[in-house]
Parts: structure tokens; sequence; C-alpha cells
């Protein structure tokens, strides 16, 4: 019999999966279209993260960090963040 714990890490995983292929595919599809592009950054990575905590098979639970480095808004959050931090000390605001 399936358990609950399974049916929610796999509900938890799948929603995860949907925002970290988005945030994967919409830069490049935005680039060659020729528009801006607006990420989600975290939640894919989290919903992932806590899919895979929840998950009831021995030893997943030692990759659960693996969704937070596969989704890519994360580092580009931080360094767009960093960027724009620095331009604003640089220009007094």
């Amino acid at each position: 019999m399936i358990s609950l714990r399974a049916v929610l890490a796999c509900a938890l995983v799948l929603l995860g999966a949907i925002p970290i292929a988005s945030n994967l595919i919409t830069p490049f599809v935005a680039r060659r279209a020729g528009q801006s592009v607006s990420m989600v950054p975290l939640v894919g990575g989290i919903l992932g993260a806590a899919g895979m905590m929840v998950l009831p098979i021995a030893g997943v639970r030692n990759y659960a960090w693996l969704p937070l480095l596969l989704d890519i808004s994360i580092p580009l959050t931080v360094v767009f963040g960093l960027q724009a931090g620095w331009k604003a000390v640089r220009h007094g605001r």
C-alpha cells in the first residue's frame, strides 16, 4: 500500500520540478525571442528539497540539497542582487 507520506513527497518533487525546468528553459527562449525574462527564485528548489526530505526511501535525504543546486534562479538572483547592491554603493544611492 502506498503511504500518504510517499504521495506527498512525490507531489512536492513534481511541483518543484516544474519551476526548476521553467527557470532553466525560460532564459534561452526569451533570449532567442529578444524578450526580457522573469524567473521564480527559490520556489522550485524549496519544494523539491522538501519533497526529498519527506520521501520514505533510505538515503534520499542526503541528496535533498540537489534541487536547490539545480534551480538556476537561486545563484542568478544572488549574483544580480550583489551586482545591483554594488552599483548602488558605487553611485551613492
